[in-house]
């Protein structure tokens, strides 16, 4: 089984991502770059949420994370460490073979054929694509999941969503619901297994301080799996809330559950903070 030890000391941060500037040659039709089909390709944004990228050797934490990424046999991002997004030249809709491989553990390059959606599909205002490489603990292995992100903040108010790519359960059944202090669900937001994602809501610019707890049909009345996090969404902002990591601090292969935004949406941000509650981590 892959597990890496990602680090133990809890990291308290805001989790604010400046957009990255995504530059590739192509046709340009009133400043904007097309495709040669005319359809505008997709900004592409490579996430690493796999925090067992190091096994069998964990080493130095961090550091041992980093992985190369290509394309149809091209390089597009190297030394990307856990928790980091980086850009990647655009794409347009098709098929696409890429390759994750880890720095330090060569056996466990990772290959996958991806497909990208046509823009038709989307119903998005600005949408991108963030290939999301995450996976490696319990029965979830090693995969690069193509989710489609809204980069358009709403004309007011905010835009949000939740990703759950935290492989803390022993199993695939590790569904989640977000949850207000008091104990209710947060606009709804619930019972979101891992992988998926929820729909976007449009709520109103604020500070929210939320905790995601295990549902498995208790909804906020299941076990807490995350310390309290405070949700920061300016005006017109857009922000998908991923969850990665596990927070079993006490285990040599376990990186603490934190939450990220995507690198390019605006104006949003999370702050985490109370290290002490703990979840199971299966290790084989």
């Amino acid at each position: 089984m892959n597990h890496s030890r990602i680090g133990t000391i809890v990291r308290i941060a805001v989790m604010s991502i400046a957009a990255l500037t995504l530059v590739f040659a192509g046709m340009m039709v009133n400043g904007s770059p097309v495709s040669a089909a005319g359809q505008a390709p997709y900004d592409v944004i490579f996430g690493h949420f796999s925090p067992f990228t190091t096994f069998p050797d964990p080493g130095d934490e961090l550091e041992r994370s980093r992985v190369d990424v290509s394309i149809d046999g091209t390089e597009v991002a190297s030394g990307v460490a856990y928790g980091d997004q980086v850009s990647a030249d655009p794409l347009d809709a098709g098929s696409y073979e890429i390759v994750v491989q880890p720095l330090y553990w060569s056996a466990g390059a990772y290959m996958q054929t991806i497909d990208i959606p046509p823009a038709s599909a989307s119903s998005f205002s600005d949408p991108a694509i963030l290939l999301a490489y995450a996976g490696g603990a319990s029965d979830i292995w090693f995969h690069v999941d193509v989710l489609a992100v809204e980069m358009a903040p709403p004309a007011s108010g905010s835009r949000v969503r939740f990703v759950h790519f935290a492989p803390y359960a022993i199993d695939k059944e590790s569904e989640y619901t977000v949850c207000n202090l008091d104990g209710s669900t947060f606009f709804g937001m619930t019972m979101y297994n891992y992988s998926k994602v929820s729909n976007y809501k449009d709520i109103p610019a604020g500070s929210y301080t939320v905790y995601l707890a295990g549902s498995h049909g208790a909804g906020c009345a299941g076990t807490h799996l995350s310390p309290n996090i405070t949700i920061t969404l300016g005006e017109a902002s857009v922000a998908d809330f991923i969850a990665i990591g596990t927070n079993e601090k006490q285990d040599p292969y376990s990186n603490q559950l934190t939450v990220h935004t995507v690198a390019g949406q605006v104006n949003a941000g999370a702050v985490m903070w109370d290290d002490y509650v703990y979840i199971p981590m299966a290790m084989r």
